[in-house]
């Protein structure tokens, strides 16, 4: 069975960068929505919803979608499938608020 990056690394670069988003955001701001992700790279609704769906078949339950606030949610056993470095995270977050 694929890896998580090896399962990535099948993805085109562009979509590939909106899967590692959700996880960035998940992990670093406990909370995603759409227009995170179509406001960041550009992309119509119909897309980032694909995306959402895609990283939830990468990631079987890291997920939870909190119906009042209509934003997706960190599970309790949420795991990043990508590794993201704190630092650049900070300087991407000082650059492109999200």
């Amino acid at each position: 069975m694929a890896t998580k990056k090896q399962q990535l690394d099948l993805f085109d670069s562009k979509k590939r960068a909106r899967i590692e988003f959700i996880d960035l955001c998940i992990s670093f701001l406990g909370r995603l929505q759409r227009k995170h992700i179509t406001h960041r790279f550009n992309v119509k609704q119909v897309t980032a919803s694909s995306d959402i769906s895609e990283y939830k078949k990468l990631a079987p339950g890291n997920l939870i979608f909190n119906e009042r606030l209509k934003q997706y949610e960190p599970s309790k056993r949420f795991k990043p499938i990508c590794t993201h470095d704190p630092d650049q995270v900070l300087r991407k977050r000082s650059a492109n608020p999200i």
